[in-house]
């Protein structure tokens, strides 16, 4: 999933998409190396996260740019719940 994923997002972003590859590799070993915590976004969807965040005002809605942070509210008390 993280390939496809890489090269879409490189590719959207006006680079080549051998350049998403290249990311998606140095990316990967640079987590795999630094570690982190069970529940950290690493590659890929880390990236897709910021493109959607910046994509929210454009759609003009304050709610709308609200959804991610009750979306994150409600996974978060779900964790808590587990």
């Amino acid at each position: 999933m993280a390939l496809p994923l890489s090269l879409e997002i490189a590719k959207a972003s006006g680079f080549p998409p051998a350049l998403g590859i290249v990311s998606a590799i140095v990316g990967g070993l640079f987590t795999g190396i630094a570690g982190g915590s069970a529940i950290t976004i690493k590659g890929p969807a880390a990236g897709l996260i910021t493109i959607v965040s910046a994509a929210l005002p454009a759609f003009d809605n304050s709610l709308g740019t609200l959804r991610p942070f009750y979306a994150s509210k409600l996974f978060f008390n779900l964790y808590l719940a587990v």
